[in-house]
């Protein structure tokens, strides 16, 4: 058995707390392409903990240049790794290798576009009548959760993780268990 990929959860990896190992099959064949750790209650617990501790305790929903960074180089990061995440998702999803290359395209092009936005996330000030204003203010809420569908899981994952991230929140991701592999190299991509 080829070594399973682990949870990444406060920036280590880690096995499930009963060490149960899932694998990930390819649909066409039915041949194991690798494995991957399964979670449950308490790996959700540990996530959404630490999500929430570094929301609390670090810069980031402060730091929109940090930010804009971390998805410059998440989308600098897919696009350098294109060509194996994308035959990974053809093997583990099934779809047509064409299609693949288009889902990652589509993600690389959202995150460096949601990278610009951090930084531009602006509040605004109306007056709604004279001496009287109105004041609209952007402040990142809290931890994100995302679930990600099998059907297109690199580009569900970042239409749902790039405006999180962009906004300043946190986020604990669970990716379905047939196509954990494609998504887990985008979500372990440690940023300093």
């Amino acid at each position: 058995m080829s070594d399973p990929v682990y949870h990444f959860i406060a920036g280590e990896y880690t096995a499930s707390s009963d060490g149960a190992i899932a694998a990930s099959l390819d649909p066409a064949t039915g041949a194991v392409i690798g494995y991957f750790a399964a979670g449950g209650e308490m790996e959700a617990a540990a996530a959404i903990a630490a999500a929430r501790h570094t929301f609390d305790t670090s810069v980031w929903s402060r730091s929109p240049l940090l930010r804009a960074k971390v998805l410059l180089e998440l989308a600098d990061r897919l696009e350098a790794e294109k060509t194996s995440i994308a035959n990974l998702l053809t093997a583990e999803n099934g779809k047509i290798l064409r299609q693949s290359q288009g889902e990652l395209g589509i993600a690389i092009s959202e995150l460096r576009y949601y990278a610009g936005l951090a930084r531009t996330l602006y509040g605004r000030v109306i007056e709604l009548e004279p001496q009287l204003y109105s004041m609209l203010g952007r402040e990142a809420m809290g931890v994100a959760g995302i679930i990600v569908p099998w059907n297109a899981p690199i580009i569900l994952l970042i239409r749902s993780l790039a405006p999180a991230l962009a906004a300043g929140c946190t986020c604990v991701i669970k990716a379905a268990p047939q196509t954990a592999l494609d998504v887990l190299p985008v979500l372990s991509s440690e940023v300093d």
